[in-house]
């Protein structure tokens, strides 16, 4: 592929990726090296350059990156398609291990892990890689995964993100990407920077709900095509849910001190899968204790699911820009952000989030299908468009 790009690497889905690889049709036979290099290149103009965003703390090596693509479009030449992820590019938030084959520290942000080497690859991302998908780099991320605090972090300039924990919907929510945090357990998080078991969990963000369907293998959208309504849906607005000044605890956020209570062995345990020779750093010594207080049931039992019951619904939508996702968070449910649009006064996007009961992604994953098929198309940032 030469000249300007056949496709637009900040609005086209992964459908469409698939149709550029795979169509007959398309006489410009577009390649995974040009899909690559293109999300490369958009990468280069705007992470330390153009914008700034620094929404990518490292890259694959550009060749290696680059034969990895070339070696699964000979696959596909040859009839071999791992899945609907297949030379996708995706990125991965750099608290995911990886082993080797992918010559880059896992930092999880903080300098006293630059140099760090992981033994080998999360779960996570040898499943990434056994679908086909291409890694391209790694996410920047608040320094310990936002232990010290919550960072804002930009995912426009790649595909897919592969993140953590509570750092999936806010940022999908800044960016206006769908997002969807898996329910707890769901997924392994092995080799990925922990905070608490009973929250840990992956998930991912893209441009559309069929995306994140693709991502968490789901099927059966196409049904849900239509909207809510249409389909004979109920609506119940304004119902209660747990009140938040249920979640204090001696006049201390309950939830900080629930997840900091685990936070420190579960770090020990995963300080051990660095390479000692990359790092003088195994343990984490200086954390202050808090109590331990069983909250999970509580916000299951006497919040959202007592919700969903009483006024029988499949998922609840609230504003993206309050404590909705942090009481899923705390019961281990999934959690998915949609996008609105982008405010007049500055630019930033805004969304709402969608939470269910544990194991109930597809319904969630159907919401969104709806939501996408009914509301505006979603835009990419207005300062990534409105170039000079």
């Amino acid at each position: 592929m030469t000249g300007k790009p056949i496709f637009n690497v900040l609005i086209t889905n992964v459908a469409e990726l698939r149709e550029l690889l795979y169509s007959k049709k398309n006489k410009k036979k577009t390649t995974s090296v040009d899909i690559v290099k293109a999300h490369l290149d958009q990468i280069d103009k705007h992470n330390n350059k153009g914008a700034e965003l620094n929404a990518m703390i490292s890259i694959i090596p550009r060749d290696l990156v680059l034969s990895i693509a070339q070696n699964l479009g000979l696959e596909r030449s040859e009839g071999r398609i791992r899945g609907p992820l297949h030379e996708v590019p995706i990125t991965i938030k750099d608290n995911i291990m990886t082993g080797s084959e992918f010559p880059l520290p896992t930092t999880v942000g903080t300098i006293a892990l630059k140099s760090a080497m992981a033994e080998k690859n999360a779960p996570i991302v040898d499943l990434l890689i056994h679908t086909g998908a291409i890694i391209i780099g790694k996410a920047n991320l608040s320094e310990m995964a936002g232990w010290k605090g919550f960072g804002i972090t930009t995912a426009d300039a790649g595909w897919f993100v592969i993140w953590e924990r509570r750092s999936i919907v806010p940022p999908a929510n800044r960016v206006s990407l769908y997002g969807l945090k898996a329910t707890v357990g769901s997924i392994t998080t092995e080799r990925t920077a922990p905070w608490s078991a009973l929250t840990d969990s992956i998930g991912g963000m893209a441009g559309t709900p069929a995306d994140l369907a693709d991502l968490f293998g789901r099927r059966g959208l196409d049904d849900a095509a239509k909207t809510i309504l249409d389909n004979g849906g109920v609506v119940e607005r304004s119902v209660p849910l747990t009140s938040m000044d249920q979640l204090i605890l001696d006049g201390e956020d309950a939830l900080e001190q629930l997840w900091n209570q685990d936070f420190e062995p579960a770090w020990n345990k995963f300080l051990t899968g660095y390479k000692s020779e990359n790092t003088t750093v195994h343990t984490l010594a200086e954390l202050v204790q808090f109590n331990y207080v069983a909250l999970p049931a509580g916000a299951r039992i006497t919040g959202i699911d007592k919700t969903l019951c009483d006024f029988s619904l499949d998922v609840i939508i609230s504003p993206m820009d309050g404590r909705i996702p942090t009481i899923a968070a705390t019961a281990g449910y999934p959690v998915a952000t949609m996008p609105l649009g982008y405010s007049k006064t500055n630019g930033r996007a805004f969304g709402v989030c969608i939470i269910s009961s544990a194991g109930n992604e597809a319904k969630i994953l159907k919401a969104t299908h709806a939501w996408h098929a009914t509301m505006p198309s979603r835009k990419p940032p207005p300062q990534l468009v409105n170039e000079d």
